[in-house]
């Protein structure tokens, strides 16, 4: 009984040791679907054959051919390429007019004993070429839009034109010799802050536009000849006043804070290079109470009639400054080119 006991007890043990040396081997497909993606054998050779020589036609274009992780690399770089100092030059065109009212300002304000507005208004208009520059800082959020920050500075001059025709000579160099011409000066300096769009339409060229505000200091003066204001008259009682007047131009200089909306399109070459075709459209203008106009000088003729065929006749000439009251200014829209260099 005890050696069959121990036979069987010696089959147990014989099997269990089996039992612990045997290995399940799982079907290749289950290994392949396990292994990671670098484990795995490539098989398509056709598809990388294919790759290659899609490879090798970018290259011989002259292009390289980049990987999906390099193509988001540069994509995220692109807005920090279109970030920096810039500065341009730039010019321009535009129309600016002071109308001449003599008395307006006393009449309007009913300052007692003024007299009334003598003759016509008179116009004194300019067609200013301008040129300048500007300088300041671009950010861009993303690729396609952005703001920038920027002073600019327009310089101009033109000839004069009173009511459509021209005041003395279109001369600039007997200007520069200090000589009287019909011309004025124009000075506009601004700082302005602008809304910036850019799309794409080539792998260099970039459209768009931009729109923003402005505000700055404009100088104005004019450098005319003598010219014949007005020839007026009227009825005071028994005298009939004549006055003739004449000035060497209305203002010295003009000082105001001059506001303004910036508005335009642009096209921008290799990012660097920005070319842009606007307009600055006036708001409205501030004056700072520091202009000094001009002077005029006129003849003063009184008759007065003492009988029915006797008069008495006198006449008097001085020099009088003109009200800036009397004077209103204007702009029109100015229309600017410019170029600006990205750094």
């Amino acid at each position: 009984m005890r050696s069959i006991l121990i036979v069987l007890l010696f089959g147990v043990l014989l099997q269990a040791q089996e039992s612990s040396n045997f290995v399940v081997l799982e079907p290749e497909e289950e290994k392949t679907k396990n292994m990671s993606v670098q484990e795995l054998p490539y098989q398509n050779t056709d598809l990388d054959q294919k790759i290659s020589g899609i490879k090798k036609e970018i290259e011989k274009l002259g292009e390289k051919a980049l990987s999906l992780e390099e193509i988001k690399k540069q994509r995220a770089q692109i807005p920090a390429s279109k970030n920096g100092l810039f500065l341009g030059i730039m010019a321009g065109s535009g129309l600016v007019n002071n109308r001449y009212e003599y008395n307006k300002y006393n009449q309007d304000n009913n300052v007692e004993g003024s007299l009334p507005v003598l003759g016509a208004p008179r116009d004194f208009n300019s067609l200013i070429g301008m040129f300048g520059g500007k300088i300041g800082y671009q950010n861009f959020f993303n690729r396609y839009f952005g703001t920038r920050i920027y002073g600019d500075a327009l310089l101009g001059w033109g000839h004069v034109k009173s009511n459509g025709k021209n005041v003395g000579r279109n001369n600039y160099l007997l200007a520069a010799l200090g000589k009287n011409v019909g011309r004025n000066n124009y000075l506009l300096a601004a700082l302005n802050l602008d809304m910036l769009v850019d799309f794409r339409v080539h792998k260099k060229i970039e459209l768009g536009g931009f729109v923003g505000f402005g505000f700055g200091v404009m100088l104005f003066s004019d450098q005319i000849q003598n010219v014949n204001l007005a020839n007026v008259s009227w009825q005071s009682g028994q005298t009939e006043i004549t006055r003739s007047l004449y000035s060497n131009g209305l203002w010295k200089h003009l000082l105001q804070i001059d506001y303004m909306v910036n508005f335009g399109v642009n096209v921008a070459i290799d990012t660097k290079h920005r070319i842009e075709i606007g307009v600055k459209i006036p708001v409205s203008q501030l004056r700072l109470g520091l202009e000094k106009p001009g002077n005029v000088s006129y003849t003063h003729t009184e008759k007065t009639k003492i009988s029915e065929n006797q008069s008495k006749v006198s006449i008097s000439s001085g020099n009088e400054a003109i009200m800036s009251g009397d004077i209103s200014f204007w702009r029109s829209s100015f229309f600017i080119i410019g170029y600006n260099y990205l750094f």
